[in-house]
């Protein structure tokens, strides 16, 4: 059992209103690939009802999903590929984690990602207890959001205290910054703290970094289209094949090809890929040890 504990959000995105979150992607990423996914979070009194009818259909139990909430709502620009800037319009409140996972039990994989402060560090220790492998994505935890909804990252150390406890962690290049501005360099330094870091550099692959070594893992072929939520993506495959056993850097090859697909193909469908595609076009996938240049 998988369980993505995060909230279904609307994100307008150059003007459009799309159904985002990683409620949506991380859920849809899983069920594409056969698991069985819940999710564990608030999709909003007005987040659109043929979406979730369609997630349903996927397999998807949303049976812990809360309605009676403002739905998260963000507004995104991109100024490139790798940069995005995002303003707040509403949230909706704190997951009720330990209700939830009553009902759960204990689970294989946790996937918790938030993304406005729905989820608390305290409450990953309570997971952790709960959960074979703990995966986070540190978007969540590093946002700061001002009084006027705009969103910048910071780092604090309860954070970097808190995951020792987690088995793998997700960081996008930007958000890394703080660490340092070489993404081998911060995947390293980070992995100090947690057990394996996934750094997601977009177009320019990723880096996996555990036990003192880190691995780049290339883009054998470059998908144009919405690059909305392929961090999720990226997170879901890769916590997938990891918990089947596989390395981190060769779980990372099928999460970038599913990040690619997602991006080429999401504007029309929720159908990214099969399983089959995945794994077939992730021989393709190049992997390289690296060595981080430190700097003074």
């Amino acid at each position: 059992m998988y369980v993505v504990v995060g909230n279904f959000t609307v994100d307008h995105v150059d003007g459009a209103k799309r159904p985002g979150g990683p409620g949506y992607y991380s859920s849809i990423a899983l069920a594409l690939l056969g698991a069985k996914v819940y999710v564990l979070g608030y999709a909003g009194q007005d987040y659109p009802r043929d979406v979730l009818e369609e997630i349903r259909k996927l397999g998807v139990d949303l049976s812990l999903v809360s309605m009676d909430s403002p739905t998260t709502i963000f507004v995104l620009e991109y100024l490139d590929l790798q940069t995005r800037v995002l303003k707040l319009l509403s949230r909706s409140p704190k997951i009720k984690i330990e209700e939830g996972y009553r009902v759960l039990g204990n689970v294989e994989v946790s996937i918790v990602s938030p993304v406005a402060g729905e989820i608390s560090l305290e409450d990953l220790g309570y997971i952790r207890k709960k959960t074979r492998i703990l995966v986070v994505d540190v978007q969540g935890f590093i946002r700061v959001i001002e009084s006027d909804g705009q969103v910048y990252h910071k780092w604090n150390h309860g954070l970097l205290d808190e995951l020792g406890i987690v088995d793998i962690i997700h960081v996008e290049e930007g958000e890394a910054n703080s660490i340092s501005k070489e993404p081998i360099e911060a995947a390293i330094k980070l992995s100090e703290y947690t057990n394996i870091v996934a750094l997601t550099m977009g177009p320019r692959g990723s880096i996996i970094a555990y036990d003192g070594v880190a691995y780049h893992i290339g883009v054998p072929k470059i998908y144009h289209g919405d690059e909305t939520g392929a961090g999720d993506v990226y997170t879901a495959v890769l916590s997938y094949y990891y918990s089947k056993g596989y390395k981190p850097e060769e779980a990372a090859r099928y999460a970038t090809i599913a990040a690619g697909l997602k991006v080429l193909r999401s504007t029309k469908t929720m159908h990214w890929y099969t399983r089959e595609e995945v794994e077939l076009l992730a021989e393709e996938v190049p992997v390289k040890e690296v060595k981080p240049v430190f700097r003074d």
